[in-house]
């Protein structure tokens, strides 16, 4: 089954499309709200897709990519 990370301080914006998803195939749905828990459900998990929100906490998406890279960039 695949799994989605969806990283956003706002949940609320990804809301319609994790329904879709979630509706469309069987996938797993995983949701972190900033850039910790984000980081530790990345590499904990291994999902096959992350969604990152342009900001997440205090860090833009770009720069939480950019680590996420560093820690695991398979």
């Amino acid at each position: 089954m695949p799994r989605i990370l969806i990283a956003a301080d706002k949940a609320d914006r990804f809301e319609e499309l994790a329904r879709a998803l979630d509706s469309a195939r069987n996938v797993e749905i995983l949701w972190a709200h900033d850039d910790e828990a984000a980081l530790g459900k990345a590499t904990a998990a291994s999902p096959d897709l992350v969604i990152v929100d342009e900001h997440l906490g205090q860090v833009s998406g770009l720069q939480w990519i950019r680590r996420l890279m560093e820690v695991n960039a398979s």
